[in-house]
């Protein structure tokens, strides 16, 4: 699956959305209701990371230990944002065999 570059940008995404609510409200004194108005583009990339990594993951063979894709399904499911990037480094990164 060549669209895992998405994956850690989805969560460099995320980070710049948080930050930036947080220095926009503390340090610019913007309104808060102006925040749900910058997640837009955070919760897109999101959405569409969260559909590529679930596809990924299902094309892969099963992993190494017992139960793996169930955990790495469960963490994507659960953290999606958090555990993208864990899941680029350690497992979308490798080739897979099928392609």
């Amino acid at each position: 699956m060549r669209q895992t570059w998405l994956l850690p940008v989805a969560t460099a995404t995320f980070v710049l959305f948080v930050a930036g609510s947080i220095a926009a409200v503390t340090m610019w004194s913007v309104a808060p209701w102006i925040i749900p108005l910058l997640a837009v583009p955070s919760l897109i990339v999101t959405w569409f990371a969260l559909a590529v990594a679930l596809a990924d993951l299902m094309r892969r063979p099963a992993h190494r230990f017992p139960g793996g894709r169930w955990l790495w399904l469960l963490l994507i499911a659960l953290l999606n944002v958090v555990a993208f990037l864990p899941y680029w480094l350690l497992v979308a990164r490798r080739p897979n065999e099928e392609d």
